[in-house]
């Protein structure tokens, strides 16, 4: 018996086995629990948002070279697009399955070199077309670190705090490629167009070094069913190992469940008209409606920004929901999206040539808040059905379809 307890500790079954992991060779990490830090998290939050500044930077440039027409700067910024969501898209793939059976810091730190230092280059280049290749490299960060977000989340927040969490780390990932553009505007004039390069991009490259004195948390550490096991043998020093799950097997398992695959099913069509709002909304509004073009970008920026408050607001009544009720959530979610798609739907039948477009920007705040309540809630629906050993495959095929249906 321990001398501080009364009564004695009885050893506990292997929990590894429990879970179903091989206790014989292949050990990859070993870890004491320990329950993450409210500090821990905001700065995981922050560095987020500081890798994903540079993450639009080339589109900013591009837009305020004045050597370029309108016709030339939408037709630049099509052939940049591709290439980077393709390689988004396959980083979110990999970084995901690896997530399942690495470390996630240590895949933190790399996702953010590879894409930082081709970043830095940029500032040495002389053409769009050297431009535009070393930007591909962006959509590595891009696209690896929202799985790897998802899988440390789902180990860091219990289920009754995982829905604002994840909103705030979404909110922060969409906050900081939005920011990356306007701060180009403030930047470039002053320091010239190669500057923003390295004034946004050190910030993220200098926190991936603080990524890597952050403690990680233990895989599973917030599921109900191992925490009562976990606590006892952790207060008397003893150590949890880890080794590689059979990552494939247990992702096809997971795929399996109705909900993943009616969360799955729903990405592909959903990321489609997402896209076209975003990347159609500016130059539709100008040549269809007639708008000039400083006032079509500015109902872009309103529908952007308001995305960012939108899945903050999401998070918040969203967790309330599913405190209530887990049947709640999704309900909630679908019915904000039915909401937000009218007013995309009047901006679209509005007269050409308004004589103020403000009642065009209050359209497109009302949208981008409403359809951005399921970007967090969907992903943490997928979390709470998936084991464990499985969500960063799952959620790195969620990102995919998602670059999938940008590409469409």
């Amino acid at each position: 018996a321990d001398s501080d307890h009364n009564e004695p500790y009885e050893p506990q079954p292997d929990l590894r086995a429990l879970h179903g992991y091989d206790v014989g060779h292949g050990v990859r990490a070993v870890n004491r629990y320990r329950e993450t830090s409210m500090a821990t998290a905001l700065i995981f939050i922050f560095v987020t948002f500081l890798a994903v500044l540079d993450a639009n930077l080339l589109e900013g440039i591009v837009r305020r070279d004045s050597k370029l027409n309108q016709a030339e700067i939408e037709l630049k910024l099509a052939e940049g697009r591709v290439p980077h969501i393709l390689i988004s898209a396959a980083a979110s793939l990999v970084a995901g399955h690896l997530a399942d059976s690495h470390s996630r810091n240590f895949l933190f730190v790399a996702l953010l070199l590879l894409g930082k230092v081709p970043n830095l280059l940029m500032y040495f280049a002389k053409t769009f077309e050297q431009l535009f290749f070393l930007n591909m490299f962006t959509g590595i960060t891009i696209g690896g670190l929202a799985p790897l977000t998802c899988s440390l989340a789902s180990d860091m927040f219990p289920v009754d705090r995982r829905v604002v969490m994840l909103a705030l780390w979404t909110a922060g990932l969409m906050a900081g490629q939005q920011l990356g553009p306007q701060l180009v505007g403030l930047i470039q004039p002053v320091y010239g167009p190669k500057m923003p390069f390295l004034a946004l991009t050190v910030p993220g490259l200098v926190s991936s070094f603080v990524v890597h004195l952050l403690p990680e948390p233990m895989r599973a550490a917030q599921e109900p069913a191992f925490k009562t096991r976990i606590n006892p043998r952790s207060h008397f020093g003893e150590t949890w190992a880890y080794h590689r799950p059979a990552a494939l097997a247990t992702a096809a398992a997971g795929l399996a469940v109705p909900t993943v695959l009616l969360g799955l099913a729903q990405l592909l069509p959903g990321a489609v008209a997402w896209s076209l709002v975003t990347v159609k909304l500016q130059p539709f509004l100008t040549a269809a409606k007639l708008v000039p073009h400083a006032a079509a970008a500015a109902v872009l920026d309103t529908f952007r920004t308001a995305n960012v408050f939108g899945a903050l607001i999401g998070g918040v009544v969203g967790q309330v929901a599913y405190n209530w009720a887990p049947y709640a959530l999704p309900l909630f979610m679908g019915l904000a999206t039915l909401l937000g798609v009218s007013p995309v739907l009047l901006i679209l039948q509005s007269p050409p040539a308004p004589p103020d477009g403000t009642h065009l920007s209050v359209w497109a705040a009302e949208a981008g808040a409403l359809l951005a309540v399921p970007l967090a809630a969907l992903q943490v629906c997928l979390l709470n059905v998936t084991k464990p050993e499985a969500r960063g495959t799952v959620t790195g095929l969620y990102h995919a379809l998602v670059a999938a249906g940008r590409i469409i």
